[in-house]
């Protein structure tokens, strides 16, 4: 995959002016270029995303908002926010507003308690965080959710490993 991004080396620079992280937003002065139909065809969720390789890091760019959603180095390895998501007070209200909103069915496992950190059952089901919050966080397109009681924990799907509690 990786290599569908640097091929062509078109879009590769080596200076910029804003942070190599998820979340920081991408200077005007950089020209973003679409994400490769392969890579689309391998990840649809990044249709209509833009990119641009920053030294040894292929920068995922949500092209409205020019927020950083997803870095990955060029051997592959992602760096998501993965310790912890820097989430503002009022992006974890729209969160729990817009979870509230949709009725997201609360998990019947009493006997979890949540935890940053701490990896979930498989029995317990994650939910894909909806496109309207994911529209205007962009960091979060890559998480899911589980609602526990009155908390709501975002989740890395693949280590289905706790990120975040917003109570």
């Amino acid at each position: 995959m990786t290599q569908a991004f640097t091929s062509k080396s078109v879009n590769t620079v080596s200076k910029v002016n804003f942070d190599v992280s998820v979340g920081a937003t991408v200077t005007s002065d950089v020209h973003l270029a679409p994400v490769p139909d392969e890579v689309v065809r391998i990840l649809p969720q990044y249709r209509g995303y833009r990119y641009v390789v920053v030294r040894d890091e292929i920068v995922i760019v949500e092209p409205r908002t020019k927020r950083v959603v997803e870095v990955i180095s060029k051997s592959g390895t992602p760096h998501r926010s993965s310790a912890s998501l820097s989430l503002s007070t009022e992006q974890r209200r729209k969160l729990k507003s817009s979870v509230e909103t949709t009725g997201s069915t609360r998990s019947s496992s009493t006997r979890i308690e949540l935890r940053q950190g701490e990896t979930l059952p498989q029995d317990v089901t994650l939910i894909e965080v909806p496109d309207t919050i994911v529209t205007e966080i962009p960091e979060l397109r890559t998480y899911r959710y589980v609602v526990i009681g009155d908390e709501i924990a975002i989740v890395q799907p693949d280590t289905r490993r706790v990120i975040e509690i917003i109570e």
